[in-house]
């Protein structure tokens, strides 16, 4: 499941990274190391839209969004950033065994600076735990991450573990995994959970940046950039996901940081900008980074893109300072005698400046106007920019000073979009982005942009349509819902049956024996024989509304539509459903345990990959089908017995205790787990795992009161 909340089933977890990123494991003697030294891993991950308009943006509360732009030696102005934010974490205090990294807040506050200088708005995070740690990075993401127009970049400072080729982020609350080896893979970050964060984010731009031990890949070096405008404009308008580490495989770093200096400098003093075009590429900064921090550490920092021809086109553009922004009381160079001079300070990108009426030049945020040498007296100053109110002041003039008016250009509201949702049924729900927004016969009026919207209603299938509203547009949806064909209750042919109060649907499963297991992971052996009753499965995952008619409210993370499956819910929120459901309807419910839920999966125990056969692709959603969280149920191929998503969409819980050798003593005749243990088992994969993990026979554990957006379950009744 991602995020460090699951532990991987090694071997196959391994291939998934190395698929998912290009990353070749590090390995020292044929001995996986475990460094838990401070390594750097800086990982730019840049999502171009090719598209270069920028959409008008409200602004956050207490915000102003700064639209900023690049400039080619020609003066072609290329827009790139509507608004820039910035996750600062910093982890120096460790409660439980790590050392503590007192130096952490004085190396971060030069990086907090030479943010803001340029241009972004900064959020920290001090000594977080595993809980605070995870909510930080799905907070900054919610808020942000979902303009395209954004501009993200987050910056973890402290400790990291790296367990051969897993890399993971350390909370304040993480045991040292030498003491507490569950305990600390429990509360650690997967850098898997990072990835899956990072493919999900429809910002322009998103930049990680890892302080942190992980075992990186040796990248090959390409050549520096030519000084040519046209290679800043391909640069700008191409995809690409960049690396750069601060060392090779089985390099460490001293707790005072060389790199994160290095990097600061190669900004704030322009260092980076090898070929003095005006701006930092990932690649300069990679290779400034790889020349400069040897001369100080025993460290070969390693830097390239990623091995992906479609994302390997573009690079990442920095803006080094072309100059002070001196603001109020700072005097520029000093004025002729009897003359006064104007400087005129500009909080946009670039505004047009009139004196009187006349035009006098422009001034940009990092490059004010200077007039030097004016008479005395009292001038009207005007300036104007693309999409801002103008503005204007009555400036005085003074003998022998210079005048320093600045000008805070408010951005104009947009242009509204007009959006009407109309639908062939009465007494339907529209969704906009997952909101309740009410029935169609729906007027909104909306702020540009891209917005997706649902259309639901209990006995029909689902509608969805994303739409693209630019300033002004009138977009009018017609859904189309088609009834659901209901399932006649067939039980007394013994295939499947509907319980009459909810409506659950229900498939048989004939009592059997089969080869449980596989030899792919250790907690997977041995393969055993085990015999179950027969029992009626849950066709589908449990629904969001059918947990709402069930318990009066929605836990999910994802509100998508009332036929996705309920999320957030932990094995304990389970029970209690299950406890209230068998009180109004036929009972009989539960979880299925371990033994039944896998031999359900394989079609009746048939030696199936996964659930319903070897193609993933046919069976389950998993991270190949990334869509910012889970589907409709019952959209994939059924498996042998009728039952859907059983491989990923979300991971289900069962009855059984966790023990990873249980398989080795369990009973052949309806195995109920271990007797005792603190976790429970959960199967099947999710919509953000990599398809091994959705195979028939993987097994996770997770504490009973976690909840997750990936975890959810299914029902199984017993035969009456």
């Amino acid at each position: 499941m991602g995020a460090g909340v699951f532990r991987r089933a090694k071997n196959d977890s391994i291939d998934a990274v190395r698929r998912l990123t290009g990353i070749l494991p590090a390995r020292l003697g044929g001995i996986r190391t475990k460094m838990i030294d401070r390594l750097v891993l800086f990982l730019f991950i840049t999502l171009f839209s090719g598209d270069q308009s920028l959409l008008a943006a409200a602004p956050a509360k207490g915000l102003h969004p700064v639209p900023l732009t690049a400039q080619t030696h020609t003066g072609e102005k290329l827009a790139l950033y509507e608004q820039s934010h910035a996750l600062l974490i910093g982890v120096s205090n460790y409660t439980r065994g790590w050392s503590d990294l007192e130096n952490i807040p004085q190396e971060l506050a030069p990086v907090k600076a030479v943010l803001e200088s340029q241009g972004f708005h900064v959020v920290s995070v001090s000594d977080p735990d595993a809980k605070t740690l995870k909510r930080a990075f799905a907070d900054f993401i919610n808020q942000y991450g979902y303009r395209k127009g954004n501009r993200l970049l987050f910056y973890f400072s402290g400790h990291g573990y790296s367990d051969g080729d897993y890399g993971y982020l350390v909370p304040a609350d993480a045991p040292d995994p030498g003491q507490d080896e569950v305990g600390f893979y429990r509360k650690a970050l997967d850098m898997n959970q990072v990835m899956a964060w990072a493919r999900g984010i429809r910002a322009k731009h998103a930049l990680f940046l890892f302080d942190s031990c992980f075992s990186g890949t040796v990248f090959k070096a390409r050549d520096l950039p030519k000084k040519e405008q046209r290679y800043i404009r391909s640069a700008t308008r191409k995809p690409v996901r960049q690396f750069i580490t601060a060392g090779s495989a089985g390099e460490t770093v001293p707790a005072r940081s060389t790199f994160t200096p290095a990097f600061v400098d190669a900004l704030r003093e322009g260092k980076g900008d090898l070929n003095r075009d005006g701006y930092v590429t990932g690649t300069e900064l990679g290779v400034y980074l790889a020349q400069e921090v040897p001369k100080y550490e025993q460290q070969s920092p390693q830097y390239g893109k990623i091995k992906e021809y479609r994302l390997a086109q573009g690079d990442f553009v920095f803006f080094p300072p072309r100059g002070t922004f001196p603001g109020p009381g700072i005097a520029p160079p000093p004025p002729v005698k009897f003359l006064g001079h104007l400087q005129v300070n500009v909080t946009v990108a670039q505004a047009q400046v009139t004196v009187n009426g006349r035009p006098v030049g422009t001034a940009s945020r990092q490059r004010p106007l200077n007039l030097s040498n004016l008479p005395a007296g009292r001038v009207q100053v005007k300036v104007t920019a693309k999409d801002h109110k103008a503005q204007t002041q009555w400036v005085t003039i003074r003998h022998g000073q210079w005048s320093q008016p600045v000008f805070s250009l408010e951005p104009i509201a947009p242009a509204l979009a007009h959006l009407t949702v109309r639908s062939n049924v009465n007494d339907d729900k529209v969704y906009l982005n997952g909101d309740y927004k009410g029935s169609t016969r729906l007027d909104l009026d909306l702020e540009p942009g891209e917005y997706r919207i649902t259309v639901t209603k209990k006995g029909y299938g689902d509608w969805e349509q994303r739409v693209d509203l630019p300033a002004g547009a009138k977009e009018v949806l017609r859904a189309k819902l088609e009834v659901i064909p209901s399932i006649p209750d067939r039980s007394e042919q013994k295939n499947e049956w509907q319980d009459p109060v909810t409506g659950m649907a229900f498939a048989r499963v004939p009592k059997g024996c089969y080869q449980m297991g596989s030899n792919k992971n250790s907690d997977e052996k041995p393969v055993h024989e085990v015999c179950v009753d027969g029992f009626w499965m849950g066709k589908y995952e449990v629904t969001q509304e059918q947990w709402k008619n069930t318990m009066g409210n929605n836990p999910s993370s994802f509100k998508k539509g009332d036929n996705h499956p309920v999320e957030q819910v932990s094995w304990n929120d389970a029970q209690g459903f299950i406890k209230k459901l068998n009180s109004k309807g036929k009972g009989g419910y539960r979880l299925p345990t371990e033994a039944e839920w896998e031999y359900a999966c394989r079609s009746g125990g048939k030696q199936e990959k996964y659930c319903g056969g070897n193609d993933v692709d046919q069976v389950a959603w998993n991270n190949e089908d990334w869509d910012r969280g889970h589907h409709p149920v019952g959209k994939k191929a059924a498996n042998g017995l009728g039952l859907y998503d059983m491989s990923g969409n979300v991971w289900e819980w069962v009855g059984d205790r966790y023990s990873s050798d249980y398989y080795s003593k369990s009973p052949e005749n309806n195995p109920q787990g271990p007797s005792s243990g603190s976790y429970r088992v959960i199967r099947g994969g999710s919509w953000s795992d990599v398809a091994v993990n959705c195979r028939s026979a993987v097994r996770f554990w997770i504490g009973p009161g976690n909840r997750d957006l990936y975890l959810g379950f299914r029902l199984l009744r017993t035969y009456p």
